[in-house]
């Protein structure tokens, strides 16, 4: 199997995650408006609760999929021993969780409110299992992933503004939201036979990768607590409208964070061949540095761009009946930044390394750090104080990741370009600040805002010679001259 171009496999991968994004953009200002507050938290509430069942169900195969499956993707006969070995074991987990989701509606009274709703969303748990994707991450088959995607996600635009006309039709809008997410893996099983083969295999050996993947399960377990955990303590120690609320606040900085992994995804399988091999130790840490520059440079004006522009997007996303939730959106503003550079070097550098170990250590102690936090925030705070609890959460394991990883990685490297786009969004915010009043309002006044701010701050940084913006200029000149 020929090496495929990282380029277009990030842009493959940033292409379905944009496609993904501009699905609740689109969306999400229609239903919020016709479900209301209270009926945009029913469905959030619902998706959060299968969320911990989906967890359960795909264990830590994910990641361990694509760094194993990477390592074997040029012998079709070992690729397809190990697929078939993790599918077979991604189907009993499947199994074990929708037992359990059942008990769960018949035993708890908040659940069997809400039953319909959660057999609608439990779907998702089927078709990820079906859709395997940590094999096509491992192939780096990203533009199949894209193209099957975007399809299915134009049918999801089309059916909710057909079918979701009034506040009692949250449970066709959640119906639609699976289709969107996951509709599209019920293909891949049988794409899958381009890549593995089905028969003509050995004994299957499930014991041997057991333990490896409750390793990446511990992680995945204590990382959905602060992911999953502040709307599911928000739907018992608050009311529907706060995790009504909450979800506003953080859909812009949850979809925008969700860029990055991404390109992570794409990284995390090249990372993976490349670890413990000193010929490639020198391609390793350039991959590392250059990410932790875009992170670097893409991050800090958006942050800034959402202090700026926060009131006027809510409003355009949610309607004014969510400008309750801007405080707990300015607060998740930073999240961007340290779940980017969390993300990065614990669930891709650190798995890379096969220090799963060292990761599952960390999260457990962020899990607990935001289960506390969540606790005692929420009760009076509201969806501002699940904000809160994720802010600190986040930044405490950034901190802690760079800690474990300053051997490896030459941070201090890093603190150029990181000045350099503090003092060019600086430089965006004011200027932006006195002039962002007078350019319309609504949609054109973001619009232009965001537009105007994109140039100042890359012109700055291309004053600065700005290590990253260089690259791109640099790509760009030979793309110009390969034309020509």
């Amino acid at each position: 199997m020929a090496e495929k171009s990282l380029k277009k496999n990030a842009f493959y991968s940033v292409l379905r995650t944009i496609m993904s994004l501009l699905f609740p953009l689109i969306t999400f200002p229609y239903a919020s408006r016709i479900l209301l507050p209270e009926g945009t938290g029913k469905v959030n509430f619902a998706n959060s609760i299968i969320n911990y069942f989906g967890m359960l169900a795909s264990l830590g195969i994910g990641t361990y999929g694509i760094r194993e499956a990477a390592k074997v993707r040029h012998d079709k006969q070992r690729l397809s021993q190990f697929t078939v070995e993790l599918f077979t074991i991604n189907l009993l987990s499947t199994l074990i969780a929708y037992i359990l989701l059942y008990i769960s509606i018949v035993v708890v009274p908040k659940f069997h409110e809400y039953r319909m709703l959660l057999y609608m969303t439990s779907v998702t748990i089927i078709f990820t299992t079906m859709g395997i994707s940590w094999l096509y991450s491992a192939v780096e088959e990203y533009g199949y992933i894209a193209l099957r995607s975007v399809v299915f996600q134009v049918v999801s635009i089309i059916l909710l503004f057909t079918f979701v006309k009034r506040k009692e039709d949250y449970l066709i809008y959640a119906g639609i939201g699976v289709i969107s997410s996951v509709g599209s893996n019920i293909f891949n099983i049988i794409h899958a036979r381009k890549f593995i083969s089905f028969t003509g295999l050995g004994r299957l050996e499930l014991k041997k990768h057991v333990k490896p993947i409750f390793v990446f399960f511990g992680s995945t377990l204590a990382i959905s607590v602060f992911t999953m955990l502040d709307t599911s303590m928000l739907g018992f120690l608050s009311t529907n409208e706060e995790v009504g609320f909450y979800s506003a606040a953080t859909k812009l900085t949850r979809m925008i964070r969700d860029l990055f992994p991404a390109v992570f995804t794409v990284l995390f399988a090249r990372l993976s061949v490349y670890a413990g091999k000193i010929e490639e130790q020198e391609k390793y840490e350039n991959l590392i540095f250059n990410m932790m520059n875009c992170i670097l440079c893409f991050s800090l004006p958006i942050m800034a761009g959402l202090f700026l522009l926060g009131k006027p997007i809510l409003i355009l996303l949610s309607g004014s009946a969510f400008l309750p939730a801007l405080p707990a959106m300015y607060v998740m503003v930073p999240v961007i930044l340290f779940s980017s550079t969390a993300g990065f070097l614990g669930g891709t550098v650190l798995n890379s390394l096969s220090k799963e170990k060292w990761y599952l250590y960390t999260v457990i102690a962020g899990a607990f750090v935001n289960f506390v936090l969540n606790y005692f925030l929420i009760p009076p705070y509201g969806a501002l104080g699940a904000g809160i609890a994720t802010v600190v959460t986040e930044c405490i394991l950034m901190l802690c990741y760079i800690i474990q990883l300053h051997k490896l990685i030459p941070f201090g490297k890093l603190a150029k370009p990181f000045a350099q786009s503090c003092l060019a969004c600086t430089i965006m915010s004011l200027l932006l600040y006195f002039i962002k009043d007078y350019l319309f309002s609504g949609f054109l006044q973001i619009l232009m805002t965001t537009s105007i701010g994109i140039v100042i701050y890359f012109f700055v940084l291309l004053l600065f010679k700005n290590y990253f913006v260089m690259q791109i200029v640099e790509i760009i000149k030979n793309k110009v001259a390969r034309t020509k």
